[in-house]
């Protein structure tokens, strides 16, 4: 019973692991899978995400293929960053490279619809699941898994404290970030969410700018 309990317990906690860096703990942003894709455009020859942020293909571990996949889509989603706080796309492309691009010539529908793919790969090299939110997935050869990550993505229209600056705020609208400031001598009061009287404020550790 003894060793049951244990084997339980660690199961729990291997699970517990991959929701919590999937999700968004830790350093890596909750990310959304898009889905997977050609590439490139037969016709034109354009790739749908054009620059190419970081290649990672000779140091592929294919021993540790399931926790690399996971890294490697964090690490991707850290290089291209959140910018200004608009939504951000990028892909994982030939097993080990992060693509990117802010002014693709291709739309998300347009991908959906005549240029979807199942050459993408998730965990334990199986065909990737599109719809588990869960698993990372990277594409083969002309082929890329696509995600799209931002502050305002997962959150609903409203007023939000920044967690870098105690004498603003953010808001989220249409999913999109827009960083606001305190008038000269004030901080944003969480409890009230308005500006206030730094008397009035615990900043909590954030700091003012």
């Amino acid at each position: 019973m003894v060793a049951l309990m244990k084997a339980l317990l660690l199961v729990y906690v291997c699970l517990s692991f991959a929701v919590f860096s999937l999700n968004g703990e830790g350093n890596c942003p909750q990310l959304k899978k898009v889905g997977c894709f050609k590439s490139i455009d037969e016709i034109s020859k354009e790739k749908f995400l054009s620059k190419l942020a970081l290649t990672d293909r000779p140091n592929i571990d294919w021993k540790n293929w399931n926790n690399y996949l996971r890294d490697l889509a964090c690490k991707c989603a850290e290089r291209v960053g959140e910018g200004n706080g608009e939504i951000r796309t990028f892909g994982l492309e030939f097993y080990g490279e992060c693509w990117t691009s802010r002014n693709s010539p291709f739309k998300l529908e347009t991908l959906k619809s005549e240029y979807a793919s199942d050459n993408c790969y998730g965990p334990n090299f199986e065909k990737c699941n599109v719809s588990n939110s869960n698993e990372q997935c990277a594409g083969g050869a002309d082929t890329i898994a696509v995600y799209q990550f931002g502050f305002c993505l997962f959150r609903p229209d409203g007023i939000y404290t920044d967690p870098n600056d105690c004498s603003g705020f953010l808001q989220c609208y249409n999913n999109q970030k827009l960083n606001f400031k305190c008038p000269t001598g004030k901080l944003y009061n969480v409890e009230k969410k308005y500006c206030d009287s730094p008397s009035n404020v615990n900043c909590s550790g954030r700091p003012t700018t």
